[in-house]
């Protein structure tokens, strides 16, 4: 029997993250990764509706780019839901492979990891400047 009990919650997601995440470039077109250096921490703006953070990326942004990316989690995570027997350990196995793969492509593209800051716990990295 299939447990039905996400169904709510994932259509309250789906009404607030889809239409967000389709239209939200035009509703603000700034790339949600574009550093703007010149506008570190601005306070919300014409051009920045809800401010910038301490990289100087536009905050809308990147809620509306991290729709997209929580529509890719949620929804096969709430059909794994429904269905508990449907979840292989051969496939849960191969993602965890593959995003650690990810995680690596994503460092060698980024000039192979050399400007990297090592995260410490207890211990903030300094900003810009």
């Amino acid at each position: 029997r299939m447990n039905w009990d996400f169904l709510a919650p994932a259509i309250v997601l789906f009404v607030l993250v889809v239409p967000g995440s389709f239209i939200g470039h035009a509703i603000d077109p700034v790339s949600a990764y574009a550093l703007h250096t010149d506008a570190t921490l601005v306070p919300p703006s014409a051009r920045y509706p809800l401010g910038t953070d301490d990289l100087g990326r536009d905050i809308l942004a990147r809620l509306f780019a991290g729709g997209v990316e929580t529509l890719l989690i949620a929804i096969p995570a709430a059909l794994l839901e429904a269905e508990p027997k449907a979840t292989n350990a051969e496939a849960m196995r191969y993602i965890n492979r593959l995003s650690d793969l990810l995680f690596v492509l994503a460092r060698v593209a980024n000039d192979r990891g050399r400007s990297d800051v090592l995260w410490q716990p207890g211990k903030s990295r300094a900003g810009p400047g």
